[in-house]
């Protein structure tokens, strides 16, 4: 091999210093160590993100919640009373004044730290002189902790305890209910309390719940008439009960006539909460004693009747979801209410009460059940006739209860 000498080369020959040493390319290890502190870092800002927006939903809650109050306060001043019912997301007035429109609702995501899915709750003692304004904080804010809170007309962080109604209750129960669904049953029962439709009822069933079946069938109202079953419907967690439309339904061993406290002549109301939509003529609610009165819920197509006295008030509506209530508000009239709305009044006179028990997902006709319903219910009831505005809470405290378990229709 001939070497040519650097003046016979067609580039210049490169030097380098004696120290300079080529370096290698990262090790695995060294790799690992940098992704795994890029990790730690990415993960604390993240954390730390999300905890900054927690903080900021807290911060908004309590904002809101100072604003309802005064507004609680601006109401109270003019009427002498709190108002009977106030809702987030809807306008809060009263003849022409408005006091907040809409109500500020809880921000979202609502379950930050230990709370639950749900919107601010308001509730307000018989007498109008008294209210319990609930929300819940992901954490520490000024000087309220985190977790659920309270206030009263008087002052905030007041003592939480379960309506006694609803303490009975789910001692009754066979399963244990979860902390949110002890909840969201409480707010249902003070909410029908504050609104005078809680105590109309001979009969409360919400099937909707998250135990067992057995307990779905509890009588909310009375350790008397729980539900028993025929041929037993299929219950779903969160949802109701589904009948198979040819042989499933429910009794209530409620007789109207042996029974009834508030179901009685000229005052008489039944109803339920219909998760399904489907045509067909099918009985959610009610019963035929053999003569010429009867008294149920009847949903064929997209027409509903309330039967009285040998004739039948028929309605139309375009939707088999939603909460149904037909009553006989006096003994010459009846009413139809759907998801809270007046829809229709008819001039049907009867004194008579149902004298057979009150069947679900059917008719009990005269003992027997016939026209199976095949529609999903969430709740039924049965008690007193109620006024419009009862009507009017009642759709909004049990939609509400369905909107927290997250199986609302409407």
């Amino acid at each position: 091999m001939i070497f040519k000498p650097d003046s016979m080369l067609p580039y210049p020959r490169q030097s380098f210093p004696n120290n300079m040493k080529f370096k290698k390319g990262f090790t695995l290890i060294e790799l690992l160590i940098v992704l795994g502190t890029l990790s730690i870092i990415a993960t604390f800002v993240v954390v730390s993100f999300n905890g900054s927006r927690i903080k900021a939903r807290d911060a908004q809650r309590v904002r809101n919640i100072q604003e309802i109050r005064s507004a609680l306060e601006l109401y109270y001043n003019r009427n002498n009373s709190y108002p009977s019912y106030i809702a987030p997301g809807l306008t809060f007035s009263n003849n022409g004044t408005v006091y907040m429109d809409p109500v500020p609702e809880n921000p979202t995501p609502r379950t930050d730290g230990t709370c639950f899915n749900e919107n601010y709750v308001y509730s307000r003692s018989s007498d109008g002189g008294n209210y319990t304004l609930a929300f819940c904080l992901g954490g520490p804010t000024g000087r309220f902790a985190a977790g659920q809170q309270f206030c009263n007309n008087s002052s905030c962080n007041a003592t939480f305890a379960y309506d006694s109604s609803a303490t009975a209750l789910f001692a009754r129960f066979s399963g244990t209910p979860s902390d949110a669904d002890k909840h969201y049953m409480n707010n249902l029962i003070v909410s029908g309390k504050t609104h005078g439709w809680w105590n109309k009822m001979d009969i409360f069933y919400v099937f909707a719940i998250g135990t067992n079946a057995t307990d779905s069938r509890l009588n909310w109202k009375s350790s008397s008439y729980n539900a028993t079953a025929g041929v037993a419907p299929t219950w779903t967690a969160y949802q109701g009960i589904t009948g198979n439309g040819t042989t499933q339904y429910l009794t209530t061993n409620y007789n109207p006539t042996t029974h009834g406290t508030n179901y009685v002549s000229g005052s008489q109301s039944m109803g339920f909460y219909s998760r399904t939509q489907s045509s067909g003529s099918f009985i959610e609610v009610g019963g035929y004693d053999g003569g010429c009165h009867a008294a149920f819920v009847n949903s064929g197509g997209d027409n509903y009747n309330y039967m009285a006295s040998c004739s039948a008030n028929v309605f139309r509506n375009s939707s088999s979801q939603g909460f149904f209530i037909a009553q006989r508000n006096s003994t010459t009239s009846t009413q139809f209410f759907y998801n809270g709305n007046l829809i229709q009044t008819d001039n049907i006179s009867s004194s008579t009460v149902l004298n057979t028990a009150i069947f679900i997902g059917a008719r009990n006709n005269g003992g027997s059940p016939a026209l199976f319903s095949a529609r999903q219910i969430a709740v039924a009831f049965a008690g007193g006739a109620l006024t419009s505005t009862e009507a009017m809470y009642m759709s909004l405290d049990v939609n509400q209860y369905m909107k927290s378990i997250g199986a609302n229709v409407y």
